[in-house]
């Protein structure tokens, strides 16, 4: 257990524009993710990148200093300058043993998400395993924990009444805009192609909005979403 820890990089604690400088493509997880892993001699790695956060599950026999935090942070992004690596390794969660267990229950559970009760927050969880699974970089301890951890936050999400009035991030965007008075006929531009534009474009396309265009780094996603609601990358 105490192999076990946790780097949490959240908008509880940091700008949600130096968090973003951490995110990674799908393209960009599947080399560095596994040079990350063979670098600083980790046993297992999981990525999990949202929205709001990025964490780093791992198991490691080594102690994991904040000196160590910032060298990491530069390996993900080479571009990050001194200060920045700083920022990140400072202000930071990071947890051990049981604690950082329970931090992986709390998130899945959406107990540590922008929006309490979400539930989008379990799909990223496990996607995120899958993936990193499929890469070869995760092991026993990982399975062991993630298999735990989705029984857990269904089991809040079923047996307590955090789901009660069940929302999303999506789903306040989509509500703030239409208070907002935006017209049917709007054009509406999305920045990105990940999760939540995803789940927000289809809030759209439900209530008949079909003027869409997805900008992403990556077009090939854009068009897969675009595709999906009618719209053009």
């Amino acid at each position: 257990m105490d192999t076990f820890k946790v780097i949490a990089f959240t908008h509880q604690q940091l700008p949600l524009a130096l968090i973003g400088k951490l995110h990674l493509t799908t393209d960009e997880q599947e080399h560095m993710l596994v040079a990350l892993k063979v670098h600083f001699d980790l046993g297992e790695l999981l990525y999990l990148g949202t929205c709001n956060r990025i964490e780093l599950l791992i198991r490691s026999e080594s102690e994991i200093s904040r000196l160590r935090i910032q060298d990491i942070v530069k390996f993900i992004n080479s571009r990050l300058t001194s200060t920045e690596a700083i920022l990140l390794s400072e202000r930071c969660d990071y947890y051990t043993g049981a604690s950082a267990v329970e931090h992986v229950f709390r998130v899945a559970s959406s107990l540590e998400s922008l929006v309490v009760g979400e539930r989008e927050i379990i799909t990223q969880v496990r996607k995120a395993y899958d993936f990193c699974c499929d890469l070869g970089i995760t092991g026993d301890f990982l399975r062991l924990l993630l298999k735990q951890t989705i029984v857990t936050a269904k089991d809040i999400y079923t047996n307590t009444g955090i789901a009660k009035n069940s929302v999303s991030v999506a789903a306040l965007a989509y509500r703030q805009l239409r208070n907002l008075g935006i017209r049917d006929n709007a054009r509406i531009v999305f920045v990105g192609s990940g999760e939540t534009n995803t789940v927000l474009a289809g809030y759209f396309k439900k209530h008949s909005f079909a003027n869409f265009a997805v900008f992403n780094r990556t077009l090939v996603n854009a068009q897969a979403l675009a595709a999906r609601r009618g719209g053009q990358a």
